[in-house]
């Protein structure tokens, strides 16, 4: 928004949503439905690509807070898929992640941050001990 000139507000009233909502978009608090990221996105000029893939961000637009943001909603989509699941026994991380992957269709970049927070947890656990 501020590469195009407008502010929060501005944007809020062209797309007819309230200025929370967009404050709310921009720092990874609240969700964007697609029909909003696309005209947000037409809005200001960028491809819809741009806030979808991570390859289309340039370095300086890296946000820790919408990383966080995108973490926790994976985590959380994870969460209800794993619970809607009947019990079955996995033997270890690897064929867990695999049964991730292949009944849930995560991507690579999926299961990567998903490593990360397995990764972060058991460091956490040691440091306990």
């Amino acid at each position: 928004m501020d590469r195009v000139g407008l502010t929060s507000g501005q944007v809020a009233y062209r797309l007819g949503v309230s200025d929370g909502t967009v404050r709310g978009w921009t720092t990874g608090r609240r969700g964007i439905g697609a029909d909003d990221l696309a005209r947000f996105a037409d809005l200001v000029a960028y491809p819809v690509e741009y806030f979808l893939r991570q390859e289309y961000r340039l370095s300086e637009d890296f946000s820790l807070r919408y990383e966080v943001h995108k973490l926790s909603t994976q985590m959380s989509y994870l969460i209800e898929k794993i619970a809607e699941e009947p019990a079955k026994y996995i033997a270890s991380d690897d064929q867990a992640l695999s049964y991730l992957r292949d009944t849930h269709r995560l991507s690579s970049e999926d299961i990567e941050s998903i490593c990360k927070i397995i990764k972060k947890a058991g460091n956490r656990e040691e440091k306990a001990d």
